[in-house]
């Protein structure tokens, strides 16, 4: 299920990251500046970058938009799934479901 479905459910957006739908569309301005803020420092696996750099989503990326990536991370926080069924949740593979996992969840 992708997250703009649990957009259009109010009950089903709750019980999947915690937060109403007005509640989480509040959350993504100030998701998107820390994601990235933080990622124009750092790599997806925590190291430091070399230098600054403006933060790019790939049209490609499994996750394409910050506020997919949020309900990402609030539903895992939230659900605690087994990392398989959260990445099948998001159609993504097991092993880029680490990736995108707030250090604060793991």
């Amino acid at each position: 299920m992708k997250y703009e479905q649990w957009l259009t459910n109010p009950t089903r957006c709750k019980a999947m990251t915690g937060y109403s739908v007005e509640a989480f569309q509040e959350l993504v301005p100030y998701f998107e500046q820390a994601h990235n803020e933080y990622l124009s420092r750092y790599h997806l696996n925590g190291k430091r970058r070399s230098g600054l750099r403006q933060f790019v989503l790939y049209a490609n990326s499994p996750l394409p938009s910050v506020a997919e990536r949020l309900a990402f991370i609030l539903s895992y926080c939230k659900l605690n799934p087994l990392q398989e069924q959260h990445a099948d949740l998001f159609g993504i593979e097991q092993q880029q479901c680490v990736m995108y996992l707030c250090t604060d969840c793991k």
